[in-house]
């Protein structure tokens, strides 16, 4: 019960660390949450956390890699393969090698296999601290890509070389030759099982959806227990499986690409899933160090097995050390990271031409030293150096195992501090001035024609039609931003509006039903679903996130028993359209009576909204089930394309909070009508 209360006030702490960050986004969340962890390890030293080597692996690290390369874009990764295998492979095998000797030498007490071990530990990166960082910023043209990509591959190639060098450590026989030979043989046999195991439950998830299984949990679920499967099979045939998570991480995200324009809804649970669990594990790590260095320090100065003070300075020799390898290794290889695959004669001309005018050598160094400084070390080194066990096989104590984490640690620290003041200073605004002069009816423009460029862009052959059909009213959408008239108005005059509508409505509805023109039942329909659409645009941010993920259940639950009422709920569908389009020219008729130079602005609003809703259930003319979700899938990605426009804007400054607020709203609003559309029919 210790352990599960634990961690829940660690899991805790990483929501804290994220809202400082949000406020304080200068620094790191690591930073704040490495912090928050030390602070209640010190506050709360009767708390205890043990855990099994060989479990938080498995629990922790293989999760966090499959969800990386899950996300991975392989097409990106393609381009920049070759220095991305230079930095995850030979820049990890020299760091091993180098560093290893060099900490030996330095710790003279510490073992051959456990310096390498440590080196190990500390070849990983981490890119998702380094965007954090790095957000607003210019990179070098491809450097995050090769960042991103390095970081998949590097960590698993760390973990097998410390893998590797820990055993020899246990058993005391140590040689680089053999190590490197066992490297070889467990690296390429957890790829292959990863390849191949990924591929059988593929095919599973493919084969049940064949038989008509469509069920969006249950699917997902099976991706979530894949990477804890991959690995057992892995480590069960004496592989890396590390390794062969990434490699089916990579296999699934090839899947999610193929499948994305079939299965939106099943991608949605995925991604929002998967970022959860990403979130969760990745500040847990940095969390759960900071909770545990108080204990390490105690242990470092109990143990008196080196000074303080001078394994401190060692922790910054070590740091500066990985610099100097990281940034010399980039500035060798520099033409292959520009895509040049010559890189001796090139590199003698280039430094020639350095000589002789000085120009190019800020731009090369420039490169390297950007390079160097984001090889910011984090999750997986720290995640890591906990594996170290206490005790060696015959019972003995781990040699120097408190200053083996305590300089993990530290060089975690250094890494992520120098990045924090360095790289603003390397890095360059990337606002455009005129982006921040920018209107709020322009950034609104901007949005939807990012949505139409990239709807465009990625149409399928097949739904080529469809997608032009949202195009066309994303493009009238654009016409009417374009004069000005979508955000220069009286929130409280529009709601005034709205209700206004909404009771004419209501009159209209029951004077219908008096007059025998429609049944009570399709008026309690109509009317039900005006009410939860007029509800859902008073709700808060937290009710309409509490409200969607219920719709998401109930509508799981509606497409279950679509088939056997489908032809009841098409009657309906129609009978509500033909009421829709007696109501809605009336409707527009009393707006009009109603309008005053005051509240044009939101009259014209609310005109949008009521043709909107009118467009939508004219939709509903495709009886074809396939055709209707395949529409309303088109519907809700290009809302995720206007999300990721904002998003990306907000993260360079060119939008202000309350900009990316309003933005958000236009886009709640958009979605729920695609949502909403139909649903309250089936629960009749």
């Amino acid at each position: 019960m210790q352990v599960f209360t634990t961690i829940i006030f660690l899991l805790l702490l990483v929501v804290i660390g994220t809202v400082l960050h949000r406020k304080f986004s200068r620094i790191p969340a690591a930073l704040f949450q490495v912090l928050l962890g030390g602070v209640f390890g010190v506050l709360m030293p009767s708390l205890q956390f043990d855990f099994e080597p060989e479990l938080f692996l498995l629990a922790v690290i293989a999760p966090i890699l499959f969800f990386d390369g899950y996300h991975a874009s392989r097409t990106a990764f393609w381009t920049y393969r070759w220095p991305i295998l230079l930095m995850a492979f030979g820049l990890v095998f020299i760091t091993v090698v180098g560093l290893g000797f060099t900490i030996h030498l330095l710790i003279p007490e510490m073992p051959m296999a456990v310096a390498f071990a440590l080196a190990a530990v500390l070849s990983p990166t981490d890119a998702v601290a380094v965007k954090s960082i790095t957000k607003g910023m210019s990179l070098p043209k491809g450097l995050m890509t090769i960042l991103e990509g390095e970081s998949l591959i590097n960590d698993a190639a760390g973990i097998v070389s410390f893998k590797i060098a820990l055993a020899a450590a246990m058993t005391g026989v140590f040689s680089i030759w053999e190590g490197s030979s066992n490297f070889l043989v467990v690296a390429l046999g957890g790829a292959l099982v990863g390849f191949i195991g990924a591929l059988l439950i593929v095919q599973i998830r493919l084969l049940l959806r064949s038989f008509g299984f469509e069920d969006v949990y249950s699917l997902v679920s099976i991706q979530i227990i894949t990477p804890f499967v991959i690995y057992l099979i892995a480590e069960a045939f004496h592989v890396s499986g590390i390794l062969a998570v990434v490699t089916a991480s990579i296999v699934y995200g090839i899947e999610r690409d193929k499948l994305q324009q079939t299965s939106l809804q099943m991608q949605v649970v995925a991604n929002n899933t998967w970022s959860i669990v990403g979130y969760l594990l990745n500040g847990f790590v940095f969390v759960l160090l900071g909770f545990l260095l108080p204990e390490v320090w105690t242990g470092l100065w109990q143990a008196h097995e080196y000074p303080f003070f001078f394994i401190l300075m060692l922790t910054f020799v070590i740091a500066m050390a990985l610099f100097m390898i990281r940034f010399l290794w980039v500035y060798v290889l520099y033409p292959i990271f520009q895509g040049k695959k010559e890189v001796s004669l090139w590199f003698m001309e280039e430094l020639n031409q350095e000589a002789a005018s000085g120009g190019v050598q800020y731009r090369r160094g420039y490169y390297s030293l950007f390079a160097a400084v984001c090889g910011i070390h984090g999750t997986i080194t720290l995640a890591t150096a906990l594996l170290i066990p206490d005790t060696m096989n015959d019972g003995s104590t781990f040699p120097l195992r408190d200053t083996f984490l305590f300089i993990a640690a530290g060089v975690v620290l250094i890494s992520m501090i120098a990045a924090t003041i360095f790289l603003p200073i390397l890095g360059k605004s990337e606002v455009r001035p005129e982006t921040k002069q920018r209107s709020m009816t322009a950034v609104h423009a901007d949005m939807i024609q990012y949505m139409i460029e990239q709807m465009e862009k990625k149409a399928e052959s097949d739904r080529w039609l469809l997608t032009q059909t949202v195009i066309a009213k994303l493009k009238r959408q654009l016409i009417y931003v374009e004069q000005g008239l979508a955000f220069n108005y009286s929130k409280k005059a529009l709601d005034e509006l709205r209700d206004f509508v909404h009771v004419q409505e209501r009159v209209l509805v029951k004077s219908y039903v008096n007059k025998g023109k429609i049944s009570k039942r399709l008026s309690r329909i109509y009317l039900a679903y005006r009410q939860k659409v007029d509800a859902y645009i008073r709700m808060n941010v937290i009710r309409r996130y509490w409200h969607n993920i219920k719709l998401s259940i109930l509508q799981t639950k509606i497409q279950s028993g679509f088939n056997e009422k489908e032809k009841h709920v098409m009657n309906v569908v129609h009978e509500l359209r033909s009421l829709e389009k007696e109501i809605q020219p009336q409707i527009m008729d009393m707006l009009s009576e109603h309008e005053r130079a005051s509240n044009r602005r939101e009259m014209l609003l609310v005109k949008e909204e009521q043709q909107d809703r009118l467009r939508l259930f004219e939709q509903v003319k495709y009886v074809d089930e396939e055709v209707r979700n395949q529409l309303k899938a088109i519907h809700l990605e290009g809302i995720e394309y206007g999300r990721s426009f904002i998003t990306r804007e907000r993260e360079v400054g060119a939008i202000s909070v309350m900009e990316a607020h309003e933005l958000r709203e236009r886009l709640l609003y958009s979605e729920m009508i695609v949502i909403k559309e139909g649903e309250e029919l089936d629960e009749e």
